[in-house]
């Protein structure tokens, strides 16, 4: 008997998602030993907003981080219980409908899925043993009703904002503060090379204005600030002041609009779902478009025979910005334009009065050397387009009461393109000059066909019963890439570095898989499984390795037991799997390749993995309970993963080792706890709250390297350590600051030093792992007569980030370009002030790398919150609808880090945060009319 749901699921209904966050589960009957259901909430959590439902992956479930780049249109990364594998990422394996599904989860609207299943192992799931490694996330298409029906259709129509969600950080915005903190820099800097402090408060003042920093007030330059005291002019009237955050950030709209119809006859079934997406992202020229239709056909033709059919049609695409193409830290980065820009820096030409100077041509303002970033970045910069169809027929047939056979397949195709103008500040591919204007385009195809037949058994006597399948699963998939580059002008190029830019990759799967399980007494489960697979890649082009295909066959395993009380109070459980993890390219990965390989005119990191060298080999162990009583239920698992041969990239080079590229296979072992408490504090026929804390704890060790390597460096300060955890943080130790000058102590060679140039390897100190010690949600559900609440915490606890943002924002040591401070600078040391632990502005090495920039990488985010009123049906008398819902939500609403500005949650793996797109804060008005 189903007594509760012992998971927290929720059901959006503006975006018309339910999404039931399992543990290990191939159904919604069995998570883990634990007997569940939750249909019969299915009212009560109405909504939600949720442009990519993979952003709420990690609400009411243990063991799932998922971080966003906030960009409209892109998929949230996902880790089920931490890293493990190559390059520290994880690719959860995506069913849609029973099939796999390789293209982006972006591209599938939330409104057609009925339902979403997380499995962190797939001992229970049917989908192949060998494609479980990293998880599996399931989704249900709508269908149907289950009973015959006249035609029923739902409305629902949304209206949103999107904002900014973390605040910048706190940089200098008084243009006169700014003059004073650039006049006390320089005078140091003068100081050191003459020192004479009288004389170089002059020449301070004489170099304070520049190509890139002007003079905006209406006094002569070198009257800005006082040589002697270092003070602002008071008498100083501001005339103008350029503001490039409000030039790049916006408020961004978002409106969205899903129909839905479904009829059910006697013995077929017919549903449609058609959805439109247009969401604005707070910076300009960022947008996303979705269109989707969904048809779902089924009809049984006999007792026996079922057949049906879902078909989907999708259209998306929008401008994008994106840092891994060679614009991170640079002047066509938006975050980093508007955080090096400083209160008196020029992005429009001015006339002595002030006035914006204006191109004759055009009518638009004259933009200064600066400013011509912000207009490559305004310009129609990068655009995607994308669009996908998939069909996916199946048949049922049961043979006899104990055994029945079905069949499905599916053909899935993507066809992506991404266009790019370019214009004279951009390098294509090592180019010597700079090209003509034109326009860079790349192209990806991938097609991928599925066939899976299946044999199911059934057979039950008195208190035994036993299922099984059998199944068979052919996929062949192929992505085709390629870039290049058209201009209206003929240039004759010096030299053509990007003589490899296409990319194809075929690959076939054969897998076959058996499954078995026996239940007693509705109290004991036992489930066997057994997995052969062959993986095959064959490289078309310049990447093959002698022509031939890689061949790679596994026998993989698994088995779990459960155990039950009678009543369900109580009950244990036990998983163990051996699988392999397969390498499944996806076309938009292929496609990022070759674009970026376009640009930086080098052979692409990811070639590498695509031949497979080391094929990973994981380990799973899981121990479980739970327990149900009253209104408490709380379920612990302890469960370890360990990966042979985790391919791993190094990307930095050691000196003293080979140039070349190192490829290492990692030995990683995973050990963690999972903890979720459910308290029910109020149930009666009035109110209703549910309370949920879920918490996990991972810790990732290297237990071995190849090569016979104790230690690999794979980027400044990041430290593979045999032994030690997975991507460990160093840094040298900065103790002090010289209250004589203002200079920066390191620790170095048992001592200390102000060179900063002697500190070496040796003398770096462990700052700690970046993977945090403790993360999950907090989550609240209160059903009151017609209102409905929900609210969503998450969060993550422990670890470090190195903040490379602060860093660049402390830096005061530049004589030519002045980039903007952070207002920490003005506790920097000074003569009035010897004992401040900020290095004297214009030191050397005064944002030198040290521990002094790393901080807890602890946050806390209000993911989602909810409020919704469904009207009285009295109310509506003749209207004819059936039910009509208002409903006000937001997700994103609040952020609390260690510093503001900081997301530790943008790269919670790599450690070292610098310009990353800040999520977006949502905050939408809907209503759903069901008539």
């Amino acid at each position: 008997m189903l007594k509760r749901k012992t998971t927290l699921c929720f059901v959006f209904t503006c975006s018309g998602l339910i999404a039931a966050a399992q543990e290990a589960t191939d159904s919604l009957k069995i998570v883990s030993g634990v007997r569940t259901t939750y249909y019969k909430e299915k009212k009560l959590l109405e909504l939600s907003t949720v442009t990519n439902f993979t952003n709420m992956l990690s609400i009411g479930t243990t063991g799932i981080q998922a971080t966003s780049s906030g960009a409209p249109g892109t998929d949230a990364g996902i880790a089920i219980r931490g890293y493990s594998n190559r390059h520290f990422e994880q690719n959860p394996l995506i069913i849609l409908d029973g099939l796999p599904y390789l293209g982006s989860l972006s591209a599938i609207n939330p409104a057609g899925i009925e339902s979403i299943t997380l499995h962190k192992s797939g001992i229970s799931a049917d989908a192949p043993l060998n494609l479980a490694a990293d998880g599996i996330i399931e989704l249900v298409s709508k269908q149907a009703s289950a009973y015959s029906a006249p035609w029923q259709v739902s409305l629902d129509v949304s209206l949103g904002v999107n904002t900014r969600a973390i605040p910048e950080y706190d940089l200098i915005t008084d243009p006169r503060q700014f003059y004073e903190l650039r006049h006390q820099s320089l005078r140091e800097l003068y100081y050191r090379t003459n020192g004479d402090w009288n004389e170089a408060g002059r020449l301070a003042g004489n170099a304070l204005i520049d190509a890139y920093v002007r003079n905006i007030f209406d006094v002569p330059d070198y009257t800005l600030v006082d040589p002697v005291s270092g003070k602002f002019n008071a008498a100083a009237n501001l005339r103008y002041q350029d503001k490039p955050d409000e030039l790049i950030q916006r408020t961004g709209l978002r409106q969205a609009y899903n129909l839905q119809a479904y009829k059910r006859f006697k013995s077929a079934g017919l549903s449609f779902n058609a959805g439109y997406l247009k969401e604005n992202s707070y910076l300009r020229n960022n947008d996303f478009n979705r269109l989707n239709l969904t048809a779902n056909a089924f009809w049984n033709a006999s007792e026996k025979l079922s057949l049906g059919m879902n078909a989907y049609l999708t259209h998306s695409g929008g401008q994008f910005w994106d840092a891994d193409f060679l614009d991170q830290r640079s002047n066509r980065d938006p975050f980093n334009f508007m955080r090096t820009t400083t209160p008196v820096s020029p992005v429009y030409e001015r006339d002595n009065e002030g006035n914006i100077i204006q191109d004759p041509n055009t009518g638009s303002g004259v933009l200064t050397p600066w400013g011509k970033g912000l207009a490559w970045f305004l310009q129609n910069k990068r655009a995607s387009d994308n669009n996908m169809i998939r069909l996916n027929p199946y048949v049922k047939y049961q043979l006899s009461k104990q055994l029945g056979f079905s069949f499905q397949g599916a053909y899935t195709a993507d066809a992506l393109k991404r266009t790019e103008i370019n214009n004279s500040r951009i390098i294509v591919g090592g180019a010597t000059p700079p090209l003509a204007p034109g326009v860079i385009m790349s192209k990806g195809h991938s097609e991928q066909i599925n066939v899976n037949p299946k044999i199911h058994f059934d057979s039950e006597s008195g208190r035994h019963r036993w299922t099984g399948l059998l199944q068979y699963m052919y996929e062949a998939s192929s992505q085709r890439s390629r870039a290049y580059y058209e201009s209206e002008v003929a240039i004759p190029f010096p030299q053509m570095p990007w003589e490899h830019t296409q990319y194809n990759i075929w690959n076939q799967l054969h897998t076959v898989d058996g499954k078995v399980v026996y239940n007693y007494n509705n109290r004991f489960d036992v489930t066997a499984r057994i997995n052969y697979a062959q993986n095959r890649y064959r490289n078309l082009d310049q990447f093959s390795i002698n022509g031939k295909p890689t061949l790679n066959n596994k026998l993989n395993y698994a088995f779990k037991a459960a155990w039950n009380s009678r009543k369900e109070q109580w009950g244990l459980w036990a998983e163990f799997a051996q699988t392999s993890n397969y390498l499944r390219p996806g076309a938009e990965r292929v496609l990022e390749l070759v674009y970026n390989y376009f640009y930086r005119s080098a052979a692409p990191d990811e070639v590498f993995f695509f031949e497979n060298r080391y094929m990973p080999r994981q380990t799973n162990l899981d121990l479980g309970a739970y327990l149900n009583v009253g209104r408490v239920f709380t379920k612990a698992t302890v469960f370890e993963r360990q990966v042979n041969n985790s391919l791993h990239l190094n990307e930095f080079f050691t000196p003293g080792w080979p140039t070349d590229r190192m490829l290492d296979g990692f030995d990683v072992r995973n050990r963690g706890v999972e903890l979720s408490l459910e308290y029910y504090p109020l149930q009666n026929s009035k109110i209703r709250w549910q309370t949920g804390l879920y918490l996990t704890h991972v810790k990732a060790t290297i237990k071995d390297m190849k090569a016979a390597r104790d230690t690999v460096l794979t980027d400044i300060g990041v430290f593979q350590i045999k032994g030690g955890e997975l991507n460990g943080l160093f840094a040298p130790d900065m103790t002090g600051v010289d209250p004589n000058d203002g200079s920066s102590i390191f620790a170095s060679a048992g001592g200390s030093t102000k060179d900063y140039n002697t500190v070496l390897l040796e003398d770096y100190i462990r700052m700690g792992s970046t993977a945090p010690f403790l993360y999950g949600s907090w989550v609240n559900n209160i059903y009151a007569g017609k209102f409905s609440f929900r609210m969503a915490w998450t969060y993550a606890l422990g670890g470090k980030v190195f903040d490379q943002a602060y860093q660049a924002a402390m830096d005061t040591d530049n004589w030519a370009l002045s980039a903007n401070y952070h207002q920490d600078v003005t506790q920097a040391w000074s003569r009035a002030n010897t004992s401040a632990q900020v290095p004297a502005m214009g030191s050397y090495f005064s944002n030198a790398y040290s521990d002094r920039f790393f901080v807890s990488g602890s946050w806390l985010n209000l993911k989602s919150l909810m409020l919704n009123y469904s009207i009285p049906i009295n109310w509506m008398g003749k209207s004819g609808y059936e039910s009509l819902n208002i409903y006000a939500a937001g997700e994103n609403l609040l952020f609390f880090s260690a510093r503001k500005g900081l997301n530790p949650n943008a790269d919670f793996m790599g450690g070292r945060l610098g310009n990353a797109y800040l999520p977006m804060r949502t905050v939408m008005l809907g209503v759903k009319i069901d008539f």
